[in-house]
């Protein structure tokens, strides 16, 4: 295994998010190779969240390197894409495909496509959804525990409900 110091001095490409909910924003700094759920900065800017970060980084890697566990380098850039690669498949799983894409009315190119991107996108809306509801969780919990700790604070007046007489109306017969 390599040194902690090397580690420590690679340069990992910083992604920045913009988070926003009910009018709160904060800015969300992470890299790709450690994911935004192991490592990530927070702050009301830019700067902020990625000094967080930096410093959640270096913890994050003692604590890797500490445990023997493998650390990720950063990826190449590698921007050459040419937007074509090759898949090799069984005969079985080429011609269910041939076979739905032939229902569908589009080449086997194009419905392979439109499968990877709805598969792609679901893994990223259920990401999305999965960080939404964590927060809805505590936003929730805090309303509850609001609502419940009012509920203490009300006080009934019962000798006054006890004064007013109770009426009992009667069918005439």
């Amino acid at each position: 295994m390599k040194s902690l110091e090397f580690y420590k001095s690679l340069e990992y490409d910083i992604i920045i998010k913009r988070e926003e909910l009910d009018g709160e924003k904060w800015y969300v700094a992470y890299c790709n190779e450690f994911g935004i759920s192991a490592c990530h900065g927070i702050g009301d800017t830019r700067e902020e969240a990625v000094n967080s970060y930096l410093e959640e980084k270096d913890a994050f890697l003692e604590l890797l390197y500490s445990r023997g566990e493998a650390i990720p380098e950063p990826s190449p850039a590698d921007n050459n894409f040419s937007g074509t690669f090759s898949v090799r498949t069984s005969p079985w799983l080429h011609a269910l495909i041939a076979s739905q894409a032939k229902k569908n009315d589009v080449s086997i190119n194009s419905y392979v496509n439109q499968i990877l991107a709805y598969c792609v996108g679901q893994d990223t809306m259920c990401q999305k959804f999965d960080e939404y509801s964590q927060r809805l969780t505590i936003r929730l919990s805090e309303q509850y525990n609001m609502i419940m700790g009012g509920i203490d604070d009300i006080q009934y007046n019962k000798p006054e409900m006890e004064k007013k007489p109770l009426t009992i109306y009667k069918k005439s017969a």
